[in-house]
């Protein structure tokens, strides 16, 4: 763009964009002197949102598909959290379809809200590095739909599940972007669609007499999804196990609350120990880019005043962005923000050692880190110093005990215990 009678056909044509396919950022590139110049163009105004119905031909065949499998798994991602955005009802018609139909929800990498945890049809967590127990039993599926999901190496389990480009099971991919539906893998149906609009048009039909074949199967993948959320945990010697963080929390959650986090390997304890459900909010990186969790907490609560706010973080995300709890302070957010210091870059740390065991690590990935409640209270915001297991209750209490400020709970958390999954033994490696 470089007329300033362009200006406004530009930004709608952004906006669409932005809307349309495979959602996402658009930048628009203007000479500066163009800001002070003035233009008679007719205002553009933004377009309606274009939204996708699936093809009848499409849909009779995915009917198919679904009444014949006796193992399915339904991944539901990010198209149907950006549908909520714009209706409500995507919660509920998810419900009732996997009622209706008897099927297993699997949240993808970090859209837990989409499904209620404790919900009977809840078919576990499709994250990062799913568990053993529980990606071996989804590996027993006989048909997997991606509803809403781009599918990503994240989700497929690096590429694994489904195995790409070629899956080993048959795959269909519901995803609002037909340069995306084929892209990687080749699904047996692909359906460039809006997915909410297919979980509508199957709510519309004659659902399958025999549904109720898959109710063991759905049942076997909730009760994993179950033991994998049970509250327990080994403590540790070298500080804080963070589950017992995490789990303390979860107790203090509000039905609405708005919970973000930063990149790091403590989120896989958030997403071990807190059953999400819809009515809460879920912001994180999907990529895993570190620094944005300080920032979403702001963004948050400003976009949702007076929810509770939750954030966790890394001691290397609080280095990065942590300064933006400024802007929370001038703009009277009060987020509550608790960061896990182990004084490591913990994931970099836990890659090297799976790698390369026998090599020394610690020194190439330590932290040298602040007073992080000591550093919360030079902005204005409470502080509150975790150190031992015995003092967690009382201090997330407090936390949450705040109302007109934002509070910083600084935590000393374990380095031994890498991840919710896994710890460091003892050796060559580690001090």
């Amino acid at each position: 763009m470089n007329e300033p009678e362009m200006a406004s056909e530009a930004i709608a044509r952004a906006f669409h964009v932005a809307e349309s396919g495979t959602p996402g950022p658009v930048a628009v590139i203007l000479p500066e002197d163009i800001f002070d110049e003035t233009t008679d163009a007719e205002l553009n105004p933004p377009r309606p949102r274009v939204v996708a119905g699936p093809r009848s031909e499409d849909l009779a065949r995915l009917a198919a598909m679904l009444a014949k499998a006796e193992r399915p798994l339904v991944l539901a991602g990010g198209a149907l959290l950006a549908d909520s955005l714009h209706d409500n009802a995507v919660y509920a018609d998810l419900r009732r379809l996997s009622e209706e139909w008897v099927l297993p929800i699997n949240p993808t990498h970090r859209r837990p809200q989409l499904f209620d945890a404790r919900h009977p049809n809840y078919g576990g967590y499709m994250g990062i590095r799913v568990p053993p127990a529980l990606i071996g039993e989804m590996k027993k599926a006989d048909l997997i739909v991606a509803l809403g999901e781009r599918l990503t190496d994240t989700v497929s389990q690096s590429y694994t599940f489904p195995s790409a480009p070629q899956p080993q099971l048959p795959l269909v991919h519901i995803w609002p972007d037909p340069n995306e539906v084929g892209r990687v893998w080749r699904p047996d149906l692909g359906m460039p669609c809006d997915a909410h609009e297919v979980v509508k048009a199957l709510l519309a039909m004659a659902t399958p007499a025999d549904a109720g074949k898959r109710r063991g199967w759905v049942d076997g993948l909730h009760k994993i999804h179950l033991s994998l959320l049970e509250k327990t945990w080994q403590p540790t010697t070298d500080g804080v196990n963070f589950a017992a963080v995490v789990c303390e929390i979860d107790k203090h959650l509000a039905d609405d609350a708005v919970v973000t986090s930063d990149a790091g390997n403590f989120g896989s304890y958030i997403h071990r120990y807190i059953g999400f459900r819809p009515g809460q909010e879920f912001l994180s990186s999907v990529v895993g880019a570190m620094g944005s969790g300080m920032p979403m907490a702001v963004a948050g609560g400003l976009r949702r005043p007076g929810r509770q706010v939750v954030a966790f973080m890394g001691d290397g995300g609080a280095l990065m962005m942590g300064n933006e709890i400024a802007t929370a302070c001038q703009y009277g957010v009060n987020p509550i923000v608790i960061i896990s210091d182990n004084s490591m870059y913990g994931t970099i740390g836990m890659h090297s050692y799976v790698r390369y065991p026998e090599r020394k690590f610690m020194d190439a990935t330590r932290l040298t880190n602040p007073d992080f409640a000591a550093w919360g209270r030079s902005f204005g915001a409470e502080g509150i110093t975790i150190r031992e297991e015995s003092e967690v209750a009382a201090g997330i209490a407090q936390a949450f005990a705040v109302k007109t400020k934002p509070v910083v709970v600084h935590c000393l958390t374990s380095a031994l215990q890498m991840s919710a999954w896994r710890r460091y033994e003892r050796g060559a490696a580690l001090p």
